[in-house]
């Protein structure tokens, strides 16, 4: 999703533990290309720990084409990450 250049990402995960996920949130925050990274939902599911992550991306790291002008009405776009 995107808001004036904006993209912002929603997602669910499982992590190995608390101590992942807290790695992970404080990588996130070092990094600076993932931005606003928020945690939710998060509770204990059999051996892991699941949560929800919104964030905002930087831009670069979004690749999107639009598809061309067709009968078309299904469209595929892919994100990449570098580390």
């Amino acid at each position: 999703e995107t808001d004036a250049g904006r993209v912002t990402v929603e997602a669910n995960g499982l992590a190995k533990s608390f101590n992942a996920l807290a790695a992970t949130s404080d990588a996130f925050a070092k990094d600076g290309r993932i931005k606003d990274a928020i945690f939710s939902g998060i509770k204990v599911q059999g051996n892991a720990v699941a949560f929800t992550l919104s964030a905002s991306l930087d831009p670069s790291l979004v690749a999107f084409a639009a598809p061309a002008a067709s009968s078309v009405t299904t469209s595929t776009s892919t994100a990449t990450t570098t580390p």
